[in-house]
């Protein structure tokens, strides 16, 4: 935005006098608003640029990371309530533009609080890997096994909430959950193989090395609420769950912050 606000201004000191009225009425317009733009994301409001140049002066300034993310995180909240009230005035003394002030102040705050808190998450989890948070050993259903065959042999017998599903060499192709086989009708479950059911997302297979946090920011792993961990034949070792990874939060949390594994920024 700065190089853009830039090249405008060269512009319009340039060639601004010679150009028609609409031309130079239209170089402002677009001049004006880069400039907005630019101061906007300027502020030292969590999570834009401005808020993320504060936080990382006061990380500079305190040397303690989760303290600099927590008081940015309600600077960018108080902007945005400050940017809320000032909407709710504006749309009260009839200026219809108050509205879009409020949203921007709304944006603010539920951003911030949630870019705070995925930063805190990050720094928590630190360096930890899938399989230093999977829970083992990985007790694997075959995809040709039936979904009734499957609550008979595997979901009732492990009293799991979810399997690895594999191909005939015993690679996984998938996953399957307690909440998938309830979802059956209950005439399908005889017909149904698990190899149709199971989740076949990539993203649902990884390796051990994977960053636990990067696990957690996956979309599909969350809609899912399962991964399962490979060995590098593809083979199932173990499945890493949202609830594995909650425990560890909720254990980290319990430990001074020095002594919490770091995370590089």
């Amino acid at each position: 935005t700065a190089v853009i606000v830039a090249l405008l201004a060269i512009i319009l000191v340039a060639i601004g006098g010679q150009l028609p009225l609409w031309g130079r009425a239209l170089l402002d317009y677009a001049l004006f608003i880069n400039v907005a733009i630019l101061v906007f994301n300027l502020l030292p409001a969590f999570p834009l640029d401005g808020g993320r140049i504060a936080r990382s002066l006061m990380w500079r300034h305190h040397g303690d990371r989760d303290r600099a993310t927590a008081t940015a995180g309600r600077l960018g909240r108080a902007f945005g309530w400050g940017f809320v009230a000032l909407g709710a005035l504006a749309f009260l003394e009839g200026l219809i533009d108050g509205l879009f002030l409020a949203l921007v102040g709304g944006f603010l705050i539920i951003a911030g609080g949630a870019e705070a808190r995925a930063s805190e998450v990050a720094h928590v989890l630190g360096d930890r890997t899938a399989a230093d948070l999977m829970s083992t050993p990985a007790v694997s259903l075959p995809a040709t096994l039936t979904v009734a065959d499957a609550i008979e042999l595997g979901f009732a017998r492990y009293l799991f909430s979810a399997f690895p599903v594999t191909d005939p060499a015993g690679r996984a192709i998938g996953i399957v959950t307690l909440r998938d086989v309830q979802a059956m009708p209950a005439p399908e479950r005889a017909i149904t193989t698990l190899g149709a059911l199971a989740h076949r997302d990539p993203e649902l297979r990884v390796e051990p090395s994977h960053s636990a946090f990067a696990v957690l920011a996956d979309p599909v792993f969350r809609r899912v609420g399962r991964a399962v961990v490979m060995d590098a034949a593809g083979r199932p070792i173990g499945l890493v769950s949202i609830t594995d990874i909650e425990r560890r939060l909720r254990a980290e949390g319990l430990l001074p912050r020095s002594d919490r594994p770091r995370r590089a920024a």
